[in-house]
């Protein structure tokens, strides 16, 4: 376990059970959990479903930043002092179940509860990693192998057999390109046998090749 955090033996589920001071609420598709703008006074845990994070600058210009699962919290940049206002909007991509604290309680329990601290600074720093790999990703990448490892984390997120149903333009968004271009390359993928359609998209594990080889790929179809 890196940089001296320890994580707590005791479940996720069993801390925020007993952690109480928060309330539940679901969510359908497409609700917004908060906007960008807004005050910045509560926490949230996603205990069931897919959250996209995304940001509008002062010009208009939309990006998303981030598609969040189950077991990761949220909204936790309210805990600066003095807390600043929603720097981003988060909206359900499917049906959610999220916990929301209050700013004050989710402090309490933080100076209260080591056992509850531990675990929220262990799942923080292991969204923190996946930004950085986001980031990296996007910098060094070609926008072939970006869309690749995208859709191997969404595949991930659905491992649990929820349809998850990703427009190509928020796709798109993500990985920095146009629709045309993730059209291309969902087409290319398909035609290899790296994903496929039934009801919803599948990935094959095989697409990690395309992750894991090095040079350029965004050459003609083979």
């Amino acid at each position: 376990m890196a940089d001296g955090i320890v994580a707590s033996s005791v479940s996720p589920g069993h801390l925020l059970a007993r952690a109480g001071g928060g309330t539940v609420c679901d969510y359908a598709k497409g609700e917004r959990i908060f906007v960008q703008g807004d005050a910045g006074d509560a926490v949230f845990f996603i205990q069931r479903g897919v959250v996209k994070i995304s940001a509008l600058s002062p010009s208009g210009k939309a990006a998303v930043l981030a598609v969040l699962s189950a077991g990761v919290f949220s909204g936790e940049t309210c805990l600066a002092e003095p807390p600043p206002v929603r720097n981003a909007t988060a909206v359900a991509l499917i049906d959610c179940r999220i916990a929301r604290w209050d700013r004050t309680t989710f402090l309490h329990l933080l100076h209260d509860d080591p056992d509850f601290a531990a675990m929220v600074v262990s799942r923080l720093a292991a969204r923190a990693g996946r930004v950085e790999e986001d980031l990296i990703d996007h910098i060094l990448n070609s926008s072939e192998k970006r869309l690749a490892r995208l859709l191997l984390l969404l595949a991930e997120v659905d491992r649990d057999g929820a349809a998850i149903k990703v427009s190509q333009e928020v796709l798109a968004e993500m990985v920095g390109t146009t629709r045309s271009r993730v059209c291309y390359f969902m087409n290319k993928f398909r035609r290899l046998g790296f994903i496929s359609y039934s009801d919803q998209l599948v990935v094959h594990p095989s697409l990690r090749s395309v992750v894991e080889r090095d040079g350029p790929h965004e050459g003609t179809l083979p």
